[in-house]
């Protein structure tokens, strides 16, 4: 029982150390190829740097601004893929607006965030998917099913599993990601 419980606590410092040992980064990427070769323009090291990412959500302008260095750099939003920020989170640009990735499986899945609807207004679709590095569009299952044409198990599936487009965002506990990614998953097998 003792060695157990020296293999349990060796195990728990261990990978404690391990994520200490990581670098959480923060920075722009300027393109998908460089999202993906991990290449950031203004990348600090979160824990001995800091910097500033100011979006201009509100008013909407057409550009953001990173403090680097002291210094302000302004960036067209049509020209930057995305974000990292030091908390591990990533934000993507498209058509001058951002999307919060929740996701990234065979279809990557983003939150829109977004200021409360004015009384008596449709609430607006805040959930988004891209296949890899493309635009996002609204999660419906109408898009889905037209980004996978050929994939008609993957259709069924989505009519079986979801009554609505507001559960596409669902997540399988079980499985440790969103049901959709898993349903695309199985409905390749």
């Amino acid at each position: 029982m003792k060695t157990k419980n020296l293999l349990l606590a060796s195990l728990f410092v261990s990978l404690s150390l391990s994520g200490l040992a990581q670098t959480t980064v923060n920075g722009v990427y300027k393109t998908y190829s460089d999202y993906t070769n991990q290449k950031l323009t203004f990348g600090i090291d979160c824990k001995t740097e800091k910097h500033k990412i100011k979006l201009h959500e509100f008013p909407n302008k057409p550009f953001i601004t990173v403090v680097h260095d002291g210094k302000p750099h302004q960036l067209a939003k049509d020209s930057v893929f995305g974000y990292q920020l030091c908390d591990g989170n990533f934000v993507r640009f498209a058509n001058n607006s951002d999307y919060h990735l929740t996701e990234k499986g065979d279809v990557w899945l983003y939150k829109k965030l977004m200021m409360k609807a004015p009384k008596g207004s449709p609430e607006p679709n805040l959930n988004f998917f891209s296949i890899g590095g493309e635009t996002p569009l609204p999660l419906t299952m109408e898009n889905l099913k037209k980004a996978f044409p050929d994939n008609h198990k993957f259709h069924d599936a989505l009519t079986a599993q979801f009554k609505n487009d507001s559960e596409l965002a669902a997540f399988d506990s079980f499985h440790k990601k969103s049901k959709l990614n898993h349903l695309l998953e199985m409905s390749r097998n």
